[in-house]
């Protein structure tokens, strides 16, 4: 796993004014100190780094990538991003740069991919890695399950997750009964649904990338479904 960056910081362009006022002598010392110039500080930098969040959303059927982009507070529409050397073009109806996979996931248990963002003169590159193939063990599908009692939603650990998130919908899956994002144990406890009919479980296993705390959050979720019915 790699993520480097680079860019033409403005700290040493000032540092070079702040150079080049000292060395004229006593006349621009004085003249910095006049217009009230201060030592640049390493956190200026920082503050307006550039950052690369969003999710990659997978399963057997394909992937749904989104990805923004910021440097320091402002969103860049303008940047060029790839995805493993695949260029990813802004949707401004999404506000992300967006890119679908209908055949098929890049992602296979322990493979990465590489997203990219270059603007003006500054590069970002960051490695994803998908969460490790896993199951629902239940409810299982066309159980009938009665939602106005307590009932279980259990699955395997998924290798690098750091969290799932659970979605119950209807048939149509239009219509979110309930949703929820836990780490630890892999289960969970519905009470009560006020549903009948056939749901769907979505359970999405989330890996971060690294660095995600410092150059935005960035995620990789596997998706697993069931459908079974819901009964009073």
């Amino acid at each position: 796993m790699r993520t480097h960056f680079r860019y033409r910081s403005s700290l040493l362009l000032a540092l070079s004014l702040v150079t080049s006022a000292c060395g004229g002598g006593t006349e621009g010392m004085e003249e910095s100190t006049h217009l009230g110039t201060h030592e640049p500080r390493i956190e200026d930098a920082q503050e307006t780094r550039m950052r690369i969040g969003g999710a990659v959303r997978f399963d057997n059927g394909g992937s749904v990538m989104d990805f923004i982009v910021y440097r320091g507070d402002l969103q860049l529409m303008d940047a060029k991003v790839t995805f493993n050397g695949i260029p990813v073009e802004y949707d401004i109806t999404r506000g992300s740069y967006n890119l679908v996979e209908f055949l098929g996931s890049v992602f296979t248990d322990g493979r990465s991919a590489e997203v990219c963002a270059a603007w003006q003169e500054e590069l970002l590159c960051r490695t994803l890695t998908a969460p490790g193939d896993f199951s629902i063990l239940g409810p299982q599908m066309f159980q009938r399950v009665s939602g106005s009692q307590p009932f279980w939603a259990w699955w395997q650990t998924s290798a690098g997750a750091s969290r799932y998130e659970l979605t119950l919908t209807d048939s149509s899956g239009s219509d979110t009964l309930e949703r929820v994002s836990m780490s630890g144990t892999p289960s969970y406890m519905f009470y009560p649904v006020n549903y009948t009919g056939l749901a769907t479980l979505t359970v999405e296993a989330v890996a971060l990338a690294p660095d995600s705390d410092v150059l935005g959050e960035l995620t990789v979720q596997r998706m697993v479904r069931v459908s079974f019915h819901l009964e009073p």
